[in-house]
């Protein structure tokens, strides 16, 4: 995770407000491990769909190249989660993304990490455009 001085995590690149429905949950009552990734492939479009100059200069078309997830505190009930993505690495053609599912009271329940590669039509890696660049730079190491 990026921290900055004294610890704490960087300020997050976007924070997504996500559900957790009763169907989610698995046969011992937690949100099933497979829906991390549903959720925050949800964080990561509802951001992507707040900046459109991203999607405008093709760096919306993307593959998932690794998808890593560490849970902590289970969740055991619906509700309300924040999924914070914070951008972990930025590449040539690869952009990571750190995320933390953070619950009532802060209760951080996983942290993760989800790195894509832009592709173009061939299904090529091909880089990032400059606004890319620009908007994630910011939140970068």
């Amino acid at each position: 995770m990026t921290v900055v001085e004294g610890g704490a995590p960087a300020p997050p690149l976007h924070v997504f407000r996500t559900r957790i429905w009763f169907d989610e949950l698995d046969k011992v009552g937690v949100l099933h491990n497979a829906r991390y990734a549903v959720h925050a492939e949800r964080a990561l479009t509802s951001w992507y769909e707040s900046r459109p100059e991203l999607s405008a200069a093709g760096d919306g078309r993307h593959l998932v190249k690794a998808y890593e997830i560490e849970f902590l505190v289970p969740v055991a009930a619906t509700g309300e989660l924040d999924v914070e993505l914070r951008v972990a690495k930025l590449g040539t053609t690869s952009c990571g993304y750190e995320f933390r599912f953070v619950g009532d009271g802060g209760v951080v329940h996983a942290v993760g990490r989800r790195t894509i590669v832009k592709i173009g039509a061939d299904l090529r890696p091909e880089p990032w455009s400059e606004d890319f660049r620009r908007i994630h730079e910011g939140g970068a190491e």
